[in-house]
């Protein structure tokens, strides 16, 4: 038997509810969600992300982050040099010295 990860989509909020292994050779949605849940094959989508038209967005990683062309972006450049995360609290890139 193989299986297909699938993002269950709530049709309402276009958001990704849940995410499922189904078996390959079934198809639509599982039993009982078919009146307002979609079944999509993608390994890459996560739960939060939304999926509009085909094109799936992530979800939001930090409230202050702006969507630009599908890709969310931070207010301040990551520094490029060193290894950091982001600060949500000070809306700015912590250094991480090893």
């Amino acid at each position: 038997m193989s299986l297909i990860r699938h993002a269950i989509i709530d049709t309402t909020t276009n958001k990704i509810i849940n995410i499922i292994d189904y078996e390959e050779t079934q198809t639509g949605v599982p039993p009982g969600l078919e009146s307002h849940l979609l079944c999509i094959a993608n390994d890459t989508y996560q739960i939060g992300g939304t999926l509009v038209n085909n094109v799936y967005t992530p979800p939001q990683p930090y409230p202050s982050w702006t969507l630009v062309n599908n890709v969310w972006t931070p207010p301040v450049s990551q520094p490029t040099a060193t290894w950091s995360v982001w600060n949500e609290f000070s809306k700015s890139w912590t250094i991480i010295t090893p």
